[in-house]
């Protein structure tokens, strides 16, 4: 058994308090990070105006908030290493390919819908951003959901606790040993 093996928590069921924080968050971000797009939907529904899903993909919405979300993900993977965290590098790598993919996309989107006047020999494949959209921008979300998850289970670690316990062990192994 390594050292670092012993500052690991052990996998755990989550208590109620951290699904609620879990929860919470996501129907804040689902809530006030969106609202631009269900308040828009809200607002053209009112007025008898259709709309699509490829109105709300067009400039690459989804990218962007995806990219703000895998953002804030490797924010909080690389934030502090004192609490473990379980998965840390491979959440980190996940979250940075994510940012960058999400950010390219959303650059491109915007660059093919910009109206300049230059012409711009390229055009915009909507099947290909709404695509990519709904797979990046749901990814994005997930893991942004479990990084706050395992971030919540690896604060409420408490390493001298868990050396407490081990030593517990240790004597108690030890007088078993004896008598």
């Amino acid at each position: 058994m390594t050292a670092l093996d012993r500052t690991e928590p052990a996998l755990r069921l989550p208590n109620k308090h951290e699904l609620y924080r879990t929860a919470a968050w996501l129907f804040t971000h689902l809530i006030c990070a969106l609202m631009p797009l269900w308040g828009s939907w809200l607002l053209l529904k009112l007025g008898k105006h259709s709309t699509g899903l490829s109105d709300y993909v067009s400039h690459g919405e989804f990218c962007l908030y995806a990219a703000a979300l895998a953002g804030t993900t490797l924010f909080v993977i690389l934030r502090e290493e004192r609490h473990p965290l379980r998965g840390r590098l491979l959440i980190g790598l996940v979250a940075a390919a994510l940012l960058v993919s999400s950010a390219v996309v959303f650059a491109g989107a915007f660059t093919l819908n910009y109206k300049s006047g230059a012409s711009i020999p390229l055009q915009l494949d909507m099947a290909f951003l709404t695509t990519v959209s709904m797979v990046l921008y749901p990814t994005a979300l997930v893991m942004a959901v479990i990084t706050l998850f395992l971030e919540g289970l690896s604060q409420s670690y408490d390493p001298r606790k868990a050396q407490t316990k081990e030593q517990g062990a240790l004597k108690q192994a030890f007088r078993s040993i004896k008598d």
